[in-house]
């Protein structure tokens, strides 16, 4: 019990020592005159000043909490209990990393996984036009499009259609939702774990879980024998070519891989927005577009910043 209250302890001295030796060396650093310019004596007190009282309050603090609470003790025991409380605040901090890590819904270190399908249906059921359905991931975090392969491709008695859409997001809760024309739309219920693995080869054909028919309240189970089928497989990042084939039956459909999937949150520059479509389409990581980045902005400016010195000193001395 002593320890457990020695780790609290530590984690809210090192909290309050940390603010308070922030708001002490800026005070401090504003008595010797040091300039604020660009918020230079607050990053100075929050990243300076602050951690070194953090960490020196997190080091008395379990040592004040075993001197009362079990009395004098020579040096090696004590250091020896307070080291046992910071490695205990340092396995807090990483199972609270690693658990943040496993539970975060985005894909931050790869491309997300491709979900590969293919739609078929009877013939006599293929619109006269050519009417291409659509087709739509629906998840508990977003609703993504996928993108099809070209038109109908004949199988036998059957029509079929291939196509792409990335998963985006980590999730138990996935519905592909198929729309053909003049047809209820169609809800296939994707049994894929949260952040599932390569399939090497497509899945059996399967019908619709449910029907969504125009004018009703809330979709319907569909009928055993109904005609629309799918099957899919699932491809990871490390394996997707940019161009994916898609087999069914001896026919090749070429199926284009997903391009990058990103949301745009306020204002973002326009620059950035170039970057991550650079870094997702090239598979690359985002800090080495930015360092490419860097290393090719930095001479341009250079030369930028000559030319214009150049040409101040120039019609400096022409006046």
């Amino acid at each position: 019990m002593l320890y457990v209250l020695a780790v609290i302890a530590a984690i809210v001295a090192a909290v309050v020592g940390w603010f308070v030796a922030a708001a002490v060396g800026a005070w401090v650093a504003g008595l010797f005159g040091m300039s604020d310019f660009e918020g230079g004596r607050g990053m100075f007190a929050a990243f300076v000043v602050g951690p070194v009282g953090g960490l020196t309050a997190m080091v008395v603090a379990p040592w004040l909490v075993f001197r009362f609470g079990a009395g004098r003790a020579a040096l090696a025991p004590t250091l020896l209990r307070v080291g046992v409380v910071l490695a205990a605040i340092v396995m807090l901090v990483v199972a609270a990393i690693l658990i943040r890590l496993a539970t975060i819904d985005t894909y931050s270190d790869t491309l997300p996984p491709t979900l590969e399908f293919e739609i078929r249906i009877p013939v006599a059921m293929q619109p006269t036009n050519s009417a291409l359905p659509r087709v739509e991931l629906h998840t508990d975090k977003n609703v993504g499009e996928g993108p099809l392969a070209g038109g109908w491709v004949s199988d036998g008695g059957h029509a079929v259609i291939a196509g792409s859409v990335p998963l985006a997001f980590k999730t138990r809760s996935r519905l592909l939702v198929v729309s053909l024309p003049e047809q209820p739309t169609r809800l296939f219920r994707l049994s894929l774990s949260r952040d599932p693995a390569s399939t090497p080869t497509l899945s059996e054909w399967r019908h619709a879980d449910h029907l969504d028919r125009a004018g009703e309240a809330q979709p319907l189970p569909a009928p055993p024998g109904d005609p629309v089928e799918m099957r899919c497989r699932v491809q990871r990042a490390e394996t997707v070519e940019p161009v994916a084939s898609v087999h069914h039956r001896g026919t090749a459909c070429r199926a284009p891989s997903a391009g990058p999937t990103f949301v745009s949150r306020g204002t973002a520059n326009r620059t950035v927005h170039l970057l991550v479509i650079d870094t997702v389409q090239a598979g690359q990581h985002p800090c080495v577009v930015i360092c490419r980045t860097v290393a090719i902005a930095l001479p341009i400016a250079r030369a930028s910043r000559a030319f214009a010195s150049g040409n101040t000193a120039s019609t400096t001395g022409r006046s």
